[in-house]
C-alpha cells in the first residue's frame, strides 16, 4: 500500500491545516499530544498518521509531546487500547506530562479498485473537561470528482 501514502498526506494535511489556526489565535493551547490513530477500514496501512501529524506539527513550530513520552504513560498506566481511554486518565496526562490538548483520529475507509475511497476523521480534546475543542472529517471517493457522463472520475488510490 505504498501508493497510498502521497494521497493520505495530503488529504490528512489538507484536512488538519484547513481548520487550525496559529498558536497565538489558539486561547491558551500550547502543549500537544498526538495519540495513535485508530485503523476502522480493515486495510493494512503502511502509512502512519500519528507519525505524519506529529512531524507537521512540529514544523509549525507547536510544542508536541515527544511520541514515546506518551508511550511510557500508557505503559506505566497498562492502557492498550488509546481509544478508551476515561476523563480522569486524560486529566492525568494533563498533570504527567502538562498537554493542554489531545489530538486523535481515525482512519474509517480505506478501499481502492474502480472507485477508489478514502476516509478520516481527526479530534482535538481539551485535558481540562475531556470537552472535544474542534473536530473534522474528511471523505473522498473517485466518483466526487466525475462530471457529466462519468468525465473526470478517478480509478486509483494513488490519484485520489
Amino acid at each position: 500500500m505504498n501508493i497510498l501514502k502521497p494521497a493520505l498526506i495530503c488529504i490528512f494535511l489538507f484536512a488538519f491545516s484547513a481548520q487550525t489556526s496559529r498558536a497565538e489565535d489558539t486561547g491558551g493551547i500550547t502543549t500537544i499530544a498526538v495519540l495513535p490513530f485508530d485503523n476502522l477500514s480493515g486495510e493494512d496501512i503502511s502509512f502512519d498518521f500519528t507519525r505524519a501529524l506529529y512531524d507537521y506539527l512540529k514544523r509549525e513550530k507547536v510544542e508536541v509531546i515527544p511520541q514515546d513520552v506518551l508511550e511510557q504513560f500508557f505503559i506505566r498506566r497498562r492502557i492498550r487500547r488509546i481509544s478508551s481511554i476515561s476523563r480522569a486518565i486524560v486529566r492525568e496526562l494533563r498533570e504527567a506530562a502538562g498537554v493542554d490538548v489531545l489530538i486523535t483520529g481515525s482512519v474509517n475507509a480505506l478501499s481502492g479498485g474502480d472507485n477508489p475511497e478514502v476516509d478520516v476523521s481527526v479530534q482535538m480534546v481539551n485535558t481540562v473537561d475531556s470537552s472535544i475543542i474542534w473536530m473534522n472529517s474528511v471523505s473522498l471517493s473517485g466518483d466526487d470528482f466525475a462530471t457529466f457522463l462519468g468525465i473526470g472520475k478517478i480509478r486509483s488510490l494513488k490519484r485520489l
